[in-house]
């Protein structure tokens, strides 16, 4: 099956119904991902013949968690999940986030490449307490460092505890944070400031490829 077969096959599974423009974009988001990876190494070399299915249609699976205008995507590294949701999600505003200058240049280049007036790129250290700009260049970034966004999401960053405290300062009060995580991670008994509102499998129906969706809502206050 070829690349856009495989693609049309995979959104079919998702329920999803795009139109042609961001089919073509997921293809080009894919040979960007494969081009850049051979300096960048943006994802695994074992998974250059699988991007498709073990990246973005992945990436695309928690898009039924995704809420609100703005978006967040923190330890965004190559893109995953922030890239495919944005393609998906015209109408959202996204911004990714990422403390390496390397795969901030990617990305950068990525929405230019893409044409993704959607998405802004930042550099920030999120140390759990006061998210801060690094020294890079602004262009591309129109987001202050203070906004607040409806939904944080996460993809394979750190485990869930550290993960929320990284993105809590980012998530508005009564927001979310979607972690994609493997199925065996251990949870907290709890998580301060927020409480589980869905945890799941999710199968990526034409490879058979399984996460866990975790959900958290920020409590008011």
């Amino acid at each position: 099956m070829n690349d856009a077969k495989l693609l049309t096959a995979g959104l079919g599974g998702l329920g999803l119904e795009l139109s042609e423009k961001q089919h073509n974009k997921f293809l080009a988001y894919k040979e960007l991902l494969l081009h850049w990876n051979k300096t960048y190494n943006l994802v695994s070399r074992n998974d250059s013949h699988r991007v498709l299915e073990r990246h973005i249609l992945d990436s695309l699976s928690v898009l039924r968690y995704v809420e609100g205008m703005r978006v967040a995507d923190i330890g965004s590294g190559a893109g995953l999940p922030g890239i495919p949701l944005s393609i998906a999600f015209e109408e959202k505003k996204f911004t990714l986030v990422d403390r390496s200058l390397r795969k901030v240049r990617f990305l950068r280049h990525a929405i230019l490449d893409l044409k993704l007036k959607n998405v802004a790129v930042e550099s920030w250290n999120l140390n759990g307490s006061n998210p801060s700009r690094q020294n890079a260049s602004s262009e591309g970034s129109a987001v202050a460092r203070d906004v607040e966004f409806d939904t944080v999401v996460a993809r394979a960053v750190s485990d869930p505890q550290s993960v929320w405290t990284m993105a809590r300062p980012l998530v508005r009060a009564s927001g979310r944070l979607v972690i994609q995580c493997g199925l065996n991670t251990v949870l907290p008994e709890s998580f301060s400031g927020a409480k589980i509102v869905e945890d799941t499998t999710l199968t990526i129906s034409n490879s058979g490829a399984q996460h866990r969706a975790l959900v958290l809502k920020k409590c008011e206050g």
